[in-house]
């Protein structure tokens, strides 16, 4: 997946759990979180809340199995203008 991403503009991203995926992009961005009834942000691996580089942890329970649960939406925003490719690590595509 590629879009652009524009300052102050938010984009939503659907993901699958128990993925790994990777995110690219040209500058800092922030990562929020909307798994059913928990928001809250991913704090990046260097710089705070605003970066490249974010790792998020993942527990399997029992109420995932619904397909309610299916998938996890991210929100990204940023302070400048982007440019974002997201990759699937497992079947290595966009």
């Amino acid at each position: 997946m590629k879009f652009d991403l524009k300052a102050n503009e938010e984009k939503t991203l659907n993901v699958t759990h128990f993925r790994v995926y990777h995110l690219i992009s040209t500058w800092n961005v922030m990562v929020h979180s909307i798994p059913a009834g928990d928001p809250s942000f991913t704090q990046s691996y260097f710089e705070g809340f605003l970066g490249k580089v974010f790792y998020r942890g993942s527990n399997e329970r029992a109420y995932w199995k619904d397909p309610a649960y299916e998938n996890r939406t991210f929100i990204l925003t940023s302070i400048e203008d982007n440019y974002i490719r997201v990759i699937d690590v497992h079947n290595g595509r966009l």
